[in-house]
């Protein structure tokens, strides 16, 4: 075994406490508490009981049994339990039963941390660090999904482009730090002016996507307008102030999700061309 058992003697029979200690006793380096005892200072790895533990426990250091974090080995009662053993179990089964679920219980932990440090690596991944909003990488993911679900459940999708008005000026006239600020207080403004089912990332720069599920084409009109505006309004007298542009385009069922993309920039150009400051359509859904 590649490390000691950490275990807990949960009982009211001594003789039956007696029992187990004397079998766990030539285990080397096996530590060894008992209900009753000192709060124990490591993690538990194994129970030793012989009445059934339900969730209702009085005992805190079995927090994390539901979650399959300490193993139980449960001696001639019934229950939930990793291993059942006769009351006359002997010394030589009560010791390979504490070894072997100690492993295991080692590896469901290593197993579940494997998956957390997953999911913490994929949502940094998925995350843009500056304002906490989905990146790119999220949004053409997210962008695949909804338009493969429209596709199968008759619903529309609207992209829409923001993008800040001479961003490149902030920089250069109040710095990198402020332009960051800026930034974010846009990124905020455009999460407050959304609804629960729409989708919203930063695509680099000063540029963020939002895709607006289920609207029709009169309500994206002002649905995207009132968002734009209250952007360029949202920032504090401390901050340079900017205004945004937007281009939004609707999904045509059939076509690759690539295409409303190019549409919504094609319809961002238009509005940037017509002198910034302005929202721009690039079709009507059918």
């Amino acid at each position: 075994m590649s490390s000691d058992p950490h275990l807990l003697l949960r009982t009211t029979n001594r003789q039956l406490l007696a029992k187990w200690r004397a079998a766990l006793d030539p285990l080397d380096g096996v530590t060894i508490g008992h209900t009753g005892s000192e709060k124990l200072e490591r993690e538990i790895d194994v129970v030793l009981t012989d009445s059934a533990i339900t969730s209702g426990t009085d005992c805190p250091e079995l927090a994390d049994l539901a979650q399959g974090e300490v193993g139980v080995v449960l001696f001639d009662t019934q229950g939930p339990a990793d291993v059942h053993l006769r009351a006359e179990a002997t010394d030589r089964e009560i010791q390979l039963a504490v070894c072997l679920l100690t492993e295991i219980v080692r590896l469901r932990r290593q197993q579940k941390q494997g998956v957390e440090i997953h999911k913490t690596l994929r949502q940094m991944a998925l995350t843009d660090s500056l304002t906490g909003l989905p990146n790119r990488r999220a949004w053409e993911e997210q962008l695949r999904l909804q338009v493969d679900h429209a596709d199968q459940m008759e619903r529309t999708v609207c992209l829409t482009v923001y993008d800040i008005d001479f961003f490149k000026a902030v920089n250069d006239q109040a710095g990198h730090a402020t332009g960051d600020v800026v930034l974010k207080k846009v990124a905020d403004a455009l999460v407050a002016g959304l609804r629960e089912p729409d989708f919203i990332a930063r695509l680099g720069g000063d540029e963020f996507g939002v895709l607006f599920a289920g609207l029709d084409w009169e309500a994206a009109v002002g649905v995207v307008e009132r968002v734009r505006t209250a952007c360029s309004q949202a920032l504090p007298d401390s901050l340079p102030q900017v205004t945004l542009s937007a281009g939004f385009a609707f999904h045509r069922k059939g076509a690759p999700a690539s295409a409303v993309s190019l549409a919504a920039d094609e319809a961002l150009r238009q509005a940037k061309s017509d002198g910034r400051d302005k929202t721009a359509a690039a079709n009507r859904k059918k």
